[in-house]
């Protein structure tokens, strides 16, 4: 049997009865955090209110979750903004750098397009818009992809399996 957890921001729903942990979690006006929507425009979103009880923004139960696997190091944060920080110098010199934006700049300069380097600052024109893709022969790259079962089921060594349920259009949550 698997161990099942489960982090939503609604209760009385079906699929707590089947969870063994559930993990509340805040809703959108209740965490301050950055939103990208499908045309790049990055916005800071400001909270204007408390989580209820003990509902936690996603990043703070994602940390506590890594902490608890023996990761403390790797998820040190105390604040929204240190995730963010860390996110953007991942983005640094790729197609969607975000390296130039913070949440400082967009509190001052309100929603921006991505991409947006340190190094330029300043918003970029849109992608692909010269009907060329980021690879070596500058064409998009498809491929049909059919799973029904896990590629990597548990065994003995590997007790967990991360499920996230995203769907297209969940990318604006």
């Amino acid at each position: 049997m698997a161990f099942t957890i489960y982090q939503d921001a609604y209760y009385l729903t079906e699929t707590p009865a089947y969870a063994h942990l559930l993990l509340p979690a805040a809703q959108w006006g209740e965490k301050t955090g950055i939103m990208t929507n499908s045309e790049r425009r990055v916005t800071l979103c400001q909270s204007f209110n408390q989580p209820p009880r003990e509902a936690k923004p996603n990043w703070e139960i994602f940390a506590e979750v890594g902490r608890r696997l023996g990761f403390a190091d790797k998820f040190a944060f105390n604040y929204s903004v240190e995730v963010y920080v860390e996110f953007v110098q991942l983005t640094r010199q790729r197609p969607c750098d975000m390296s130039g934006l913070s949440h400082e700049f967009l509190a001052a300069q309100g929603p921006t397009h991505w991409p947006y380097s340190q190094d330029n600052n300043s918003e970029t024109k849109r992608l692909y818009t010269n009907k060329s893709f980021d690879t070596p022969d500058g064409g998009a790259k498809f491929g049909a992809f059919y799973s029904k079962v896990l590629a990597e089921p548990p065994d003995p060594d590997y007790l967990f399996v991360l499920k996230t349920d995203r769907l297209y259009g969940h990318r604006h949550i």
